[in-house]
């Protein structure tokens, strides 16, 4: 009996149109990406910075920065202040960024690396584009800023600019200008992205 069963399902195999199939089946397909380099920024606060009548003053302005990276390179640049911030105004002198005073940049979860203080130094000049136009601006050199954090760098940094009043004469009004905080994503083994 078990021969006939034997050559007969012998049989069945070998014959055409007739086929034994399991019920069910998978197949794998190995797929992959790469998460890219990611930096947002934000501006948090600090716009008002009060009344002065002469001499040099500084702000604390806080931005916000998301970075999926541990390092971060920040540069700074710095507006003069205009009256009605408008920087085509010829009639009326702008409140000058004082270049002889570094921008101050403070990580609340980090530190520049290689030892090197937080404060960047002005390094030259370039110009921020405003809704009201371009206004000429002080540059700082870039510094790489290293979170304390695991793999990100997620935190506010508080940026300090100087300006200085030098004119008891200055004509009474708002001045007013911008800071802009420019981050670029330092990558694993100390390249950078593009940009910065």
């Amino acid at each position: 009996m078990k021969a006939k069963l034997l050559a007969i399902l012998l049989v069945a195999a070998l014959v055409p149109g007739i086929a034994a199939a399991d019920t069910q089946n998978t197949a794998l397909g190995k797929v992959w990406i790469d998460v890219a380099p990611n930096v947002g920024v934000g501006f948090v606060s600090g716009s008002d910075m009060g009344s002065i009548q002469t001499g040099k003053f500084s702000r604390d302005l806080i931005f916000q920065v998301d970075a999926n990276t541990e390092a971060v390179k920040i540069c700074v640049l710095v507006s003069n202040l205009y009256k009605g911030n408008d920087p085509e105004n010829d009639e009326v002198d702008p409140i000058p960024a004082d270049a002889s005073v570094p921008v101050g940049v403070e990580p609340a979860l980090g530190n520049r690396i290689e030892g090197l203080g937080n404060a960047l130094a002005v390094v030259g000049a370039g110009t921020i584009m405003g809704a009201e136009g371009e206004f000429p601006a002080v540059a700082t050199e870039c510094g790489i800023f290293e979170s304390s954090q695991d793999g990100h760098f997620s935190q506010t940094v508080t940026v300090t600019p100087t300006w200085n009043q030098n004119d008891p004469e200055k004509p009474m009004g708002e001045y007013s200008g911008y800071v802009q905080l420019n981050v670029q994503i330092v990558l694993p083994g100390g390249g950078t992205t593009s940009g910065v």
